[in-house]
């Protein structure tokens, strides 16, 4: 039996490190993570960015905001150009 833990910091400390070799567990720690390799985080990016930016907007000019009507129209704002590249550059990375 072993336990598989993130790379949350707190798992790299002392005392769980101890406690683990108490109960005789060995840990194996997941991969780091690194969002350069993920084209998601990137359309998240893009995402977020009109969203805020709409935000921004709404509360500029009094506006009441409909938050999911927001969040949808960030989605339409992906264009298949923009998560072609997101994935060619997530290839590159990996490389």
């Amino acid at each position: 039996m072993a336990i598989f833990l993130d790379n949350l910091s707190v798992h790299h400390s002392g005392e769980v490190k101890e406690r683990l070799e108490e109960l005789g567990i060995p840990a194996i720690f997941n991969a780091a993570y690194s969002c350069a390799n993920n084209p998601i985080e990137h359309a998240f990016s893009v995402v977020k960015h009109y969203f805020k930016r709409e935000r921004l907007r709404c509360i500029q000019q009094g506006l009441q905001e409909d938050p999911r009507k927001a969040i949808m129209n960030a989605f339409e704002k992906l264009n298949l150009c923009e998560i072609r590249n997101m994935v060619v550059r997530s290839n590159k990375a990996l490389k």
